[in-house]
């Protein structure tokens, strides 16, 4: 008895290299279907090389001309055959069954874009997300149908995480899966969240005299509460923040004063008294 198979399976398209100032638009498939001639066991291992495997397609020689809408017909079959022979731990009989793809490309419109995190998730107690935690860029630009490209100005990423957190996590997003109707440069943003465990500290900061004249501050000094990383609690110092007063239009004798970190690592939490009086001695 035989233990000859026929196996037929679908191969997708990856395309890259898709002309500047162009977007496709339309494809007469998304697949090509190859036929395998098996034996025995090479049936499993076949089907777990080739499923889910997708043929990258480089259009980098196609010449296009002036005009809005361009098609393509392509026959993917040498690609096909030369990815799939990489693929494969082995040498099994295949035929390629789709003999060609046309493809409709239409001019784009390209622009930048803000990208914008809406990351919700909840940190343990003790624990804090530090300031150097974002996204792994600002901006992307998008190319797609003038009529797509002008409907957006962010990309907006939307994730929801279980749990309590309480140490440092990434979470890559692949933009062009949540926006198919675009080529994204880049295409994959992380997310980076740095997390510590923090504790609170108390330094006091002595007012010093400010631009040039002669200042006298009640109170003149100020407390800081911040929060620092566990194990960097010991090296804070009152070096580590610099202080800038606001000081009001007009006749008033009350200033605002602001306090900032130096260090990423520490983040100020409160200032007492967050406003003092001040007398200028000319």
């Amino acid at each position: 008895m035989s233990n000859d198979t026929t196996l037929t399976m679908r191969v997708g398209f990856e395309y890259v290299d898709v002309p500047d100032g162009y977007v496709i638009t339309e494809q007469s498939s998304d697949f090509a279907k190859v036929q395998f001639e098996l034996r025995g066991a090479e049936v499993n291992d076949v089907v777990d090389a080739i499923r889910g495997f997708n043929t990258v397609i480089s259009m980098k020689d196609i010449v296009v001309d002036s005009n809005d809408v361009f098609v393509y017909i392509y026959s993917p079959s040498a690609d096909i055959k030369t990815q799939v022979n990489d693929e494969l731990a082995m040498t099994v009989d295949y035929t390629v069954i789709t003999d060609s793809v046309m493809l409709t490309l239409q001019k784009a419109e390209t622009k930048t874009v803000k990208v914008v995190d809406n990351l919700t998730f909840a940190l343990s107690l003790g624990y804090v997300l530090m300031p150097n935690s974002g996204l792994s860029v600002d901006s992307v630009t998008i190319t797609g149908l003038k009529s797509d490209v002008d409907e957006i100005d962010d990309i907006v990423l939307q994730y929801s995480l279980l749990g309590k957190k309480s140490a440092p996590f990434e979470k890559t997003f692949d933009l062009e899966e949540s926006y198919p109707q675009f080529r994204i440069e880049p295409q994959v943003v992380k997310y980076m969240a740095d997390i510590e465990e923090c504790t609170e500290g108390t330094v006091a900061l002595k007012l010093s005299d400010y631009a040039g004249h002669n200042i006298m501050f009640f109170p003149d000094s100020i407390n800081v509460i911040y929060q620092v990383p566990l194990n960097k609690y010991r090296n804070v110092s009152a070096s580590d923040f610099e202080t800038q007063i606001l000081f009001p239009d007009g006749e008033y004798n009350k200033a605002a004063v602001e306090v900032n970190s130096k260090s990423a690592d520490i983040i100020v939490f409160d200032v007492t008294p967050y406003v003092v009086e001040y007398l200028i001695f000319e």
